[in-house]
């Protein structure tokens, strides 16, 4: 069984790792910033920012 429209359904998640070094922050500032609900989160075990919606929020990655 394939699901073609899944990927659009299911957003990109990453870690505070992950994305501390797209927006030129320490991951434990990332963190603290999901925490205080300035970045598009949830907490599953550890918290996963939602890459779509930090992107939009951003104006996109790579740019200093």
């Amino acid at each position: 069984m394939s699901y073609p429209h899944l990927s659009e359904a299911v957003p990109q998640l990453a870690t505070t790792v992950e994305v501390a070094p797209l927006i030129h922050r320490h991951p434990r500032t990332v963190a603290r910033m999901c925490r205080e609900g300035r970045l598009p989160a949830i907490k599953l075990g550890e918290w996963l920012i939602n890459l779509a919606l930090l992107s939009k929020m951003t104006g996109g990655f790579g740019r200093n």
